[in-house]
């Protein structure tokens, strides 16, 4: 058996291909969001009068989490920050997509920019094909548990 070695750069996947798979399943359970360079003192304080001041507060992870997010919402966030080179990025507060999750009877659906992960149990849903064909035309990483939806 031969060994590979080398690493495959994996590009984040294209706003047309993210809509299409969005598209593709109903509206998502939820929304990871990450952020960047937003002003979180006026968070550290808040939670410094709630825990209590005998704890040092003085980070906030970037992280949002949306319930039932709308799908133009997203697609237009993504749309936005996917078109914008890094070195404009950088000290400009920007909210990008972590992650976008879907809790579907006997199936799960976890899409990143870079990946798509699909558990199921039972037989295949029909949508199953489909997201492989567009997840490996856009040439990001597809995982597919089957027999397990946690």
């Amino acid at each position: 058996m031969e060994k590979i070695n080398y690493l495959k750069k994996i590009e984040p996947l294209s706003p047309d291909n993210l809509e299409k798979i969005v598209n593709l399943l109903p509206a998502p359970d939820e929304a990871e969001l990450t952020l960047y360079d937003f002003d979180s003192q006026p968070i550290i304080n808040q939670l410094t009068e709630i825990i209590a001041d005998s704890y040092n507060v003085n980070y906030v992870v970037s992280k949002v989490k949306l319930m039932e997010p709308a799908q133009e919402i997203l697609i237009d966030l993504y749309k936005k920050y996917s078109s914008i080179k890094l070195s404009e990025k950088k000290n400009a507060p920007r909210a990008e997509i972590a992650s976008i999750k879907w809790y579907l009877p006997d199936s799960q659906v976890s899409l990143t920019p870079h990946s798509i992960e699909i558990k199921y149990t039972g037989r295949e849903p029909n949508y199953v094909f489909k997201l492989r064909k567009i997840a490996e035309s856009a040439d990001i990483l597809v995982r597919v548990n089957v027999g397990k939806t946690k």
